[in-house]
């Protein structure tokens, strides 16, 4: 009868060995599955972070060009007034005398 419990209880003692060996291999693989999808999501922000910035500067050189566009229009256009009010301050001469 007692090596019968001993049996018993050596053939328990391996099931839970077997049951631990197995938790620690999935705790292993899932481990490696974490890292992996950790590695992965850094890629992931790093492309998104290289996305935004060059949305970004795309942003502002699109800014500046248009800027600059309007700085040009708006010299043309002060010049074009000041050549107008030129000519006027001739005409008024020209009625004035």
């Amino acid at each position: 009868m007692d090596k019968n419990i001993l049996d018993i209880l050596e053939e328990r003692i391996q099931y839970a060995l077997g049951l631990i060996s197995e938790m620690r291999q999935k705790n292993f693989l899932l481990e490696q599955e974490n890292s992996d999808l950790k590695r992965r999501l850094a890629e992931q922000n790093q492309q998104l972070d290289q996305a935004r910035q060059q949305f970004n500067e795309q942003s502002n050189r699109a800014e500046q060009e248009m800027l600059s566009k309007y700085r040009e229009t708006e010299e043309r256009l002060r010049e074009r007034v000041q050549n107008m009010l030129i000519k006027l301050d001739e005409l008024k001469s020209f009625e004035n005398r």
